[in-house]
């Protein structure tokens, strides 16, 4: 989803400082090159900038790895094959590391794509550059000390520099690992590794059973028995089951907003701590917003890319709209069990309580849905032709060889068009 990311206002920034670091040898969205960990941080900020990109995996893998592993495989010329391999194996490290997430994680403030990334990401590019157990090591080692974002940055352009930062890291371990530079062996399970900080207390190594994880890698592939969600909506995943419960009664019953006399949404009261933001100022806190993104649903506009470029939180439709949401934090305990009442003008009530987001991998979607969701993101700034080319291209990559695929992906990454102020 880094296209759809180059119509948010950070691409301005972003070029900016490209133009400063000078051109390299990897491809960034929008037509500039950079150096290969120049290139990962700004695809990966890109990437994860608009809250559209994949979920409930540990975080947001994918905008951490894959902007790393591409790096990395245009600057080796790295087949097809290759780029799928490193992925999976930043992947897999990303989703069982984020099967031992503690609960206190975010309520200490740590954003846990970077936490899980700091690890997944430097594997991705260990694998890229092909490099021996030892110096994989000493790569996860450098990344573990780059450290992990905290989610006090939400709501702003710095949430999407988390999974940027990830990535340059990433690039940047594997390149110093292969070049010699050593970390420590013992860095995950040490007094004061990576464990104990962040899956620990003090005078804790943490809670990881490293063997365990070590053991469960590839056996089975997370990926596999438990893929990562793909987002339907382009704001914070918490706020996706809300809005999917409203939309779906609004569909079913056949209502429009003008026979909404009320919507109560009953949530725990842990999922606010993420959705903190009461009305929005900018576009980057209305994808914190549960009551912006309910309103918008019950206005008729599905929080989509266009809505989180311009999130028009002054919009009289939706301020009025605003006024007939209520968020009820009634629920402790129920995590993910959010439930939607809609009371109509004429009285009557419907609720819904699903907790299975469609996208996910309990109801995923079809491959013509994700396509789908490709068209819609790169359509407006990439011509079709281009477009359609890199899709095939993707669709080739286990058929290994990489002739034409950096072709394709220079090309396509100079024919997104950049909307400069």
């Amino acid at each position: 989803m880094a296209t759809a990311g180059t119509r948010d206002g950070v691409i301005a920034v972003l070029e900016r400082w490209l133009d400063v670091q000078g051109p390299g040898p990897a491809s960034v969205l929008g037509g500039r090159t950079a150096s290969a960990q120049n290139a990962a941080f700004a695809n990966g900020v890109l990437m994860h900038v608009l809250d559209f990109d994949d979920m409930g995996y540990g975080g947001h893998g994918t905008s951490a790895v894959l902007p790393a592993v591409l790096a990395l495989g245009e600057q080796t010329s790295a087949t097809g094959r290759e780029i799928l391999a490193a992925y999976i194996v930043g992947m897999e490290v990303h989703g069982k590391i984020g099967q031992y997430e503690p609960r206190g994680l975010a309520a200490k403030g740590w954003h846990s794509t970077s936490v899980h990334a700091i690890l997944s990401a430097p594997a991705g590019a260990a694998r890229m550059l092909r490099l021996d157990a030892a110096a994989t090591m000493d790569t996860i080692a450098l990344g573990v000390a780059s450290g992990a974002g905290v989610s006090g940055g939400f709501g702003s352009m710095v949430k999407g520099v988390h999974a940027g930062h990830a990535a340059a890291s990433a690039v940047r371990s594997a390149q110093l690992a292969a070049a010699g530079l050593h970390g420590r062996p013992d860095i995950l399970d040490s007094r004061n590794g990576y464990g104990a900080t962040y899956h620990g207390t003090v005078d804790s190594h943490g809670t990881v059973d490293w063997a365990g994880f070590a053991s469960t890698l590839g056996n089975p592939f997370r990926m596999e028995a438990f893929g990562p969600s793909i987002k339907q909506y382009a704001c914070c995943g918490g706020n996706h089951r809300p809005i999917s419960n409203l939309h779906a009664i609004l569909t079913e019953q056949r209502l429009d907003s003008g026979q909404v006399a009320h919507v109560a949404v009953h949530v725990d009261p842990k999922l606010l701590r993420l959705l903190y933001v009461g009305w929005p100022r900018t576009p980057y806190e209305a994808k914190f917003c549960l009551r912006f993104n309910l309103a918008a649903t019950l206005a008729g506009y599905l929080p989509d890319v266009q809505l989180s470029v311009d999130a028009p939180y002054d919009d009289p439709v939706l301020t009025e709209a605003r006024d007939r949401v209520e968020i009820v934090a009634d629920r402790p305990g129920q995590g993910d069990d959010v439930e939607v009442v809609v009371t109509t003008t004429d009285g009557r009530q419907f609720t819904r309580d699903s907790t299975i987001l469609h996208g996910s991998a309990r109801d995923r979607m079809s491959e013509d849905e994700v396509f789908a969701k490709f068209e819609r993101s790169v359509s407006p700034v990439v011509p079709q032709d281009i477009a359609e080319s890199l899709r095939d291209a993707i669709m080739r990559l286990d058929e290994d060889a990489s002739d034409g695929l950096w072709d394709t992906w220079k090309r396509f990454t100079a024919a997104v068009r950049v909307q400069r102020s």
